[in-house]
């Protein structure tokens, strides 16, 4: 058994704005869950929406380990810095409220099996409608975002 999970995020303004993420599920290729929201008002930047839909997605990651111990895994963050700063290869900052998902993230991804594990930065046109759909539903224009 094969466990992908997909995430995506954006912010409108990129800073300052509503943060919405979102994560798609697929078991052996074939989409069994989704998920997206927001990270509040006044306040959200692009990095922070990226690191909700981590969250989102390594949440689902740990549940799906549990249950399924032997499955691979595979988590496909969309963008390159949020790959890097989960890693631990790249700087975070001091931004208190993006430093506190960083902190999630790390501690949903670490205690994962990295030997069935899968992980990699890619853009995944399933989440990114997932955002898109969701940014429509918070009546948020798509053209301000950030690669969605």
């Amino acid at each position: 058994m094969r466990i992908e999970v997909f995430t995506a995020g954006s912010c409108v303004p990129a800073a300052g704005g509503i943060g919405i993420f979102g994560c798609v599920e697929k078991v052996d290729g074939k989409v069994v869950w989704t998920d997206s929201g927001h990270l509040g008002r006044n306040g959200g930047t692009l990095l922070r929406a990226k690191f909700g839909g981590a969250v989102c997605g390594l949440r689902k990651l740990t549940e799906e380990h549990r249950a399924h111990p032997d499955a691979a895994l595979a988590l496909y963050l969309d963008d390159r810095q949020t790959t890097l700063q989960l890693r631990g290869l790249w700087s975070v900052g001091q931004n208190e409220a993006h430093f506190a998902l960083w902190r999630e993230a790390q501690d949903l991804f670490f205690p994962l099996d990295k030997d069935r594990m899968y992980f990699n930065w890619i853009h995944s046109n399933l989440a990114a409608e997932l955002v898109r759909q969701t940014m429509r539903r918070y009546g948020l224009p798509e053209q301000e975002s950030r690669r969605a």
